[in-house]
């Protein structure tokens, strides 16, 4: 994994943050239309869901947002100039980028993690470095909760992203002494929204960092979030045809969740329920797909194929909205034990949850699942 040139990001300049992974002539363009853009003191980056498709989602943001994310995060963890901050995520999607800019403000160290995975060395690596904040995605969390792994005492914080986590590792991992933090951000807000430590955590309800005000919008669900961190512009570029669509921001941003909001002891706080669209209907009836998936890889992890599989929304042309359970094919064995156990707890829903063997399951380094499998 590279690391970023700091002097550059934290100068006066325009920084051009450019993924490793896309190809010569994409990098070229993408380039070329964000030196194009009449703004100063900003950051350009794609959105971390971007991978080698043709249009490529990408951001403005100002390195004032990105300080203003940045401290109201080091203020709800109480950073310390003697903590340290391991980064394994890559430094041009929001993500890593945030870890730089909340270490640069406390004074706080960073270390790059860019070693193969392995749960055992990952440990000894926290320990030897004193790590007090690291960030881990759900397969990973799920490794070291397998091998039964305890966290060195001085870890304050573990940050899991990537993809959703479930309720039984989560609880497993606590009991094992990991201080899970659960978030809720994007790259519109500059990183996180809302976080929580997860033992501090109601029903899944997290606290809005005080930077951030929600409302909602009249007779509707839907919330707007207006902040100091907001990004500037959204620009979608297509390589391909040599085009881009730029939209400025306006002062509010509408959040593409479903959340549910309270107030308590004049705290703001929100629970995140999924993509906008996501929810299952079947049979007349209305399931959240994040509750679904809870389920299902509840029965993934009493089978030992938690590692192995990965549960997707998928569109059948008779059933219309399906829930898929990508199956490793090495664990084609197993696949039988699986229907079976779906059946007995789904038993109404069985037409609408299909499994799929892969040769592997495709994430990102960021532990998102790939949807083109």
């Amino acid at each position: 994994m590279e690391k970023p040139d700091l002097k550059q990001i934290f100068s006066n300049e325009n920084s051009y943050l450019i993924p490793s992974y896309l190809d010569f002539k994409t990098k070229q363009y993408l380039l070329k239309v964000w030196q194009e853009q009449k703004l100063s003191e900003h950051v350009f980056l794609t959105s971390s869901g971007t991978t080698s498709g043709s249009l490529i989602k990408t951001y403005a943001l100002s390195k004032k947002a990105l300080k203003a994310n940045a401290q109201a995060v080091n203020e709800f963890l109480n950073v310390q100039n003697g903590d340290s901050w391991l980064c394994s995520l890559p430094y041009f999607h929001v993500g890593g980028l945030s870890i730089y800019f909340r270490a640069k403000l406390s004074s706080s160290a960073v270390y790059l993690y860019d070693q193969k995975w392995n749960p055992h060395l990952f440990l000894e690596y926290l320990s030897s470095n004193q790590i007090t904040y690291c960030s881990v995605v759900p397969t990973q969390l799920f490794d070291l909760v397998k091998n039964n792994l305890c966290p060195p005492i001085f870890l304050k914080g573990v940050f899991v992203g990537g993809d959703f986590l479930n309720e039984s590792l989560k609880k497993t991992a606590i009991d094992l002494g990991w201080p899970l933090i659960q978030t809720y951000g994007m790259t519109e807000t500059c990183s996180q929204i809302a976080s929580s430590y997860t033992q501090d955590v109601d029903k899944n309800f997290l606290k809005v960092l005080p930077i951030h005000k929600l409302s909602c919008e009249a007779n509707s669900k839907d919330y707007r979030i207006s902040s100091p961190s907001l990004y500037s512009a959204q620009i979608n570029i297509d390589p391909k045809k040599e085009s881009y669509v730029r939209t400025d921001a306006t002062e509010t941003f509408l959040l593409p969740d479903l959340i549910e909001m309270k107030s308590f002891d004049d705290n703001l706080y929100i629970k995140p329920m999924g993509r906008k669209g996501d929810e299952v209907k079947i049979k007349g009836r209305l399931f959240s797909f994040l509750d679904l998936k809870n389920s299902i890889e509840q029965i993934l992890l009493d089978l030992s194929l938690y590692q192995y599989a990965a549960v997707v929304l998928d569109h059948d042309s008779r059933q219309g909205k399906i829930l898929v359970i990508l199956l490793e094919k090495s664990m084609h064995s197993k696949k039988h034990d699986l229907d079976q156990q779906i059946k007995s707890v789904f038993p109404g829903l069985r037409d609408n949850i299909q499994i799929k063997l892969v040769e592997r399951i495709k994430r990102t380094f960021l532990g998102k699942i790939k949807t083109d499998q």
